[in-house]
């Protein structure tokens, strides 16, 4: 195992005092550099910079528009920009990479270094010897899933599989979501292609010496979610969960820090550039893999995958070291879980705590049965498999939180990882886990306990409205009733409205939330009970209805206009379009006939406030997915530069946020 040290420590020559060394924490494997590049393997390193710049793919302008690229000895080679913002930069050789260092260290634009280390699968070779579902037994060596399944079986939870891809596999195909390829070198990928939409694993075994393909990403997805009651196999913990795969682990098992921290921010459905849009984000994001290094890179995305309400779930890893010294099970805000043996106590392999908290929760890791593929090198037929490692412990865990979910979809992450915690068997007299302190976290996960508690903490359900169907409602003075409404992406004029009926009821509605006496987007406040709410933004509404005075019969009401698809708003050469308002992925399509032989098509926006971004396509309206230019930096400054043929193109103005009093501009010169 390589050693990790400061950077401070590697490169001490080239740090001077007028150098603010302290505020760069980074860390890199210094031990036989020069025999890896002899190797001819190349070192890849993620600098994070104090303000995030924009990058182009074009190498001229990376060099030109980019701080740690001016002045310096080394040579650097672009690779890509991070969903982060981060960069990921490549140092081909020896004396390369220390120049490198030596530029970073000294330039006050950089804050911090990290290498983009490689992780792996969490996984341990196969017992080899017979085992039962014994993970599944309300023992003490079990989770007691059985009991669980009849309180909730994972029914429509999105969870993601950030992993070595999947083979397909009658036992999870139909519940199977579109996922994609994060594995951005193909010399790693093994399929021949960078990025792309096609997360089938190929086999990590291919070109990997003494090694054949372990059909990781296919375990883990079975033990998540494989189907149950279909007389094949075995079945998922969460066995009516949807899974989307994301493929970041690539030959050998393996994968880089960058492409995972990537996968992190795509499952829980940030937008970025140049990538199709998630659409069915992940609320639960399983990483059975790792590293021996510092959180880093990571935590940035496993923030933003919390924001976005989804529990990430860790392995603690499988060199029998404290999990702190492993990551990302060392990132704050993720469960991170280790493994115990078929006797219920930790297993020899497993990575543990201490009064750090480093483990969070035990789940079983030995000898677990779940989906593989058949295939040494190559996918051949669908098959099963026992595994071993905490790889097969988390999506245990994974598995548990889509059934907590189901029953209470409002639980956040840090409310789950406490009820799992807190609802935890604790272990038997004489084990390691009991006897020698905190080892093994709070104890052993139990299913049905975690999915009582999500009930309980839920309280009664909350009843969802139907469409232009009235639903007839009473209460008493001071009472408070909750409702819900879902209105589809291509709504608009998302109206609540009451009518009818005596006495004086209230009317509070909340976007993207839940409505309270103070938490509100419309409040009327008037006197009897015709009141009226209308909101623009598709999407998940809250609905309280509270009676002022007692109140009978009064109809409830939810209603949307359906917004016809956009044909634009034409514009002409030099025109400014001003004050441009829009909501959260609210889009404004204009077009421009452009004519032949002209030198340059410039497309800007600029002004405001909050976050629109800048599409342009000729000949049809812009995607996500399709485009001739896709800019989408933070707030509202973007810039097309083109050098088109004549013809019409379209522009499209997208709120990644809320946009107010923006400006936009076409110009072209003949």
């Amino acid at each position: 195992m390589f050693k990790k040290i400061m950077i401070a420590t590697a490169i001490s020559t080239a740090l001077t005092p007028q150098v603010n060394s302290a505020e760069i924490n980074a860390t890199l494997i210094p031990e036989n550099n020069a025999a890896i590049f002899e190797r001819g393997l190349k070192k890849h390193f993620i600098v994070k910079l104090k303000v995030n710049k924009p990058l182009s793919v074009d190498q001229a302008s990376l060099q030109k528009n980019n701080p740690i690229l001016v002045q310096g000895k080394s040579k650097i080679n672009f690779k890509r920009t991070l969903a982060s913002g981060d960069v990921l930069i490549e140092a081909s050789d020896y004396s390369s990479m220390q120049a490198l260092l030596d530029d970073l260290a000294l330039n006050g634009e950089v804050i911090a270094i990290e290498e983009d280390d490689i992780v792996y699968a969490h996984a341990l070779p196969n017992d080899h010897y017979a085992a039962s579902m014994y993970s599944i037994e309300n023992s003490f060596r079990g989770i007691n899933a059985v009991a669980a399944w009849d309180l909730a079986r994972g029914k429509d939870i999105n969870v993601a599989i950030i992993d070595t891809g999947f083979a397909d596999h009658p036992d999870y195909d139909e519940r199977t979501i579109n996922g994609y390829d994060m594995i951005s070198y193909t010399s790693h990928s093994n399929d021949g292609d960078g990025r792309d939409m096609d997360a089938h694993d190929p086999g990590t075994g291919i070109d990997c010496e003494a090694k054949n393909s372990i059909w990781h990403g296919t375990h883990v997805a079975g033990i998540i979610g494989a189907s149950m009651d279909n007389t094949i196999g075995a079945m998922g913990i969460a066995p009516e969960s949807n899974l989307i795969h994301v493929r970041a682990l690539g030959r050998c098992g393996s994968g880089y820090r960058s492409d995972i921290i990537d996968s992190i921010y795509w499952a829980a459905g940030k937008e970025i550039a140049n990538f199709p849009i998630n659409n069915q984000p992940a609320k639960v994001i399983n990483l059975s893999l790792g590293g021996s290094s510092s959180c880093g890179g990571y935590q940035a995305a496993i923030d933003y995958a919390r924001s976005q309400g989804a529990t990430v779930v860790v392995s603690a890893g499988n060199s029998n070291v404290n999990a702190s010294q492993q990551s990302p099970a060392n990132c704050d805000g993720v469960i991170t879980v280790a493994a115990s043996d078929n006797s219920g106590d930790k297993a020899s392999y497993s990575n543990y705590s201490d009064f750090d908290g480093a483990v969070d929760i035990t789940a079983p890791g030995s000898s677990i049965i779940a989906t593989v593929n058949s295939g040494l090198d190559g996918p051949t037929s669908p098959g099963y498999s026992f595994k071993s490692g905490t790889s097969m412990a988390a999506p245990q865990v994974a598995g548990v939180v889509a059934l907590m979910l189901e029953v209470n979809p409002l639980l956040t992450p840090d409310e789950i990882e406490e009820i799992i915690k807190a609802t935890a068997d604790q272990f038997s007299n004489f084990t390691t886990c009991n006897t020698l302190g905190p080892i093994c976290g709070y104890g052993m996960l139990n299913a049905q306990a975690a999915v009582k508690e999500a009930i309980a903490l839920a309280g009664p359900s909350i009843p969802a409205l139907e469409k232009n169907t009235p639903l007839i409602i009473s209460g008493e003075e001071k009472e408070q009733q909750l409702f819900s409404f879902f209105a589809p992406e291509n709504s608009t004029a998302v109206t609540f409205s009451m009518s009818a009926g005596d006495g004086d009821a209230d009317l509070y509605v909340k976007f993207d939330g839940t409505a309270t006496l103070d938490n509100y987007d419309c409040r009327p406040w008037l006197s009897g009970n015709v009141e009226s709410c209308t909101l623009n933004s598709p999407g998940s509404y809250s609905i309280m209805v509270r009676g002022y005075n007692s109140f009978h019969d009064v109809n409830l009401t939810a209603n949307y206009l359906e917004r016809p698809p956009s044909e634009g708003i034409e514009i002409g050469n030099d025109d400014v379009q001003w004050d441009l308002t829009g909501e959260h992925h609210e889009e404004l399509l204009f077009w421009v006939d452009v004519p032949n032989n002209i030198s340059g098509l410039w497309v800007q926006t600029w002004n405001g406030t909050g976050d629109a971004d800048l599409w342009v396509k000729e000949g049809s309206a812009p995607t996500a997915q399709d485009n001739d230019c896709f800019e989408s930096n933070s707030g509202n400054i973007e810039s097309c530069n083109m050098e088109p043929k004549g013809g019409r193109y379209f522009i499209k103005v997208r709120g990644y946020d809320v946009f107010d009093k923006v400006a936009m501009r076409i110009l072209w010169q003949n």
